[in-house]
């Protein structure tokens, strides 16, 4: 199997191929062959660079943030008027109020509260009321 295989294309093999298909006029499978680049990827990059050039197409999906700061704000209001809420809750009512086409995940909200507002939810558990009764505490 080729030494390529699951790489992306440099520069310099894009360059290569193009070359090795438009000036010398091997077929694709003969220059992929010599390239050691698999047939389906020289397909794939010809058709691309027919269209859009020889430069690697962007990667990655949405960089825009989820929450903006009209909604951290929100986020931080709800938490300092009630510290206990469970992210849950907080998903809940932020789609309430702000009607999200696609509601903000849990762990969206999560990483906004401990990354950008620097907050951290912690478990709460209720002590009985003798917690600290002397018939409780050891000596």
């Amino acid at each position: 199997m080729p030494a390529k295989r699951g790489k992306r294309l440099s520069m310099e093999m894009r360059t290569k191929l193009v070359q090795a298909v438009q000036d010398q006029g091997l077929t694709i499978a003969e220059a992929s062959r010599r390239l050691m680049i698999p047939d389906s990827t020289a397909q794939s990059f010809l058709q691309h660079h027919a269209a859009n050039g020889i430069e690697a197409k962007k990667q990655g999906g949405n960089c825009h943030p989820v929450l903006n700061d009209e909604h951290l704000q929100w986020i931080q209001d709800q938490l300092d008027n009630k510290a206990d809420l469970q992210v849950s809750d907080i998903q809940q009512k932020i789609q309430e109020a702000f009607n999200f086409k696609m509601p903000p995940s849990a762990s969206t909200i999560d990483r906004v509260i401990n990354n950008k507002l620097h907050y951290m939810l912690k478990v709460l558990k209720v002590e009985p009321a003798d917690y600290n009764r002397a018939n409780r505490v050891e000596a």
